[in-house]
């Protein structure tokens, strides 16, 4: 959980970024081309473990 200063104005910008990820896969995928659909997995996959680090980083105990 992340706690401490601005912790509801980060938790938001994780959502939002949760939230802009999701999108924009279904949004390449609908296109029904192949290359859009491979390019949209990658790039969801690489952000959802940055998204993930930032969690980690943020929601670190001090």
């Amino acid at each position: 959980m992340i706690t401490g200063k601005y912790s509801a104005l980060k938790g938001f910008a994780l959502f939002f970024w949760a939230i802009c990820i999701f999108v924009s896969l279904i949004g390449c995928i609908t296109t029904g081309e192949w290359v859009f659909i491979i390019a949209s997995i990658i790039a969801s996959a690489m952000n959802g473990w940055a998204l993930y680090a930032v969690w980690t980083i943020w929601s670190k105990k001090k």
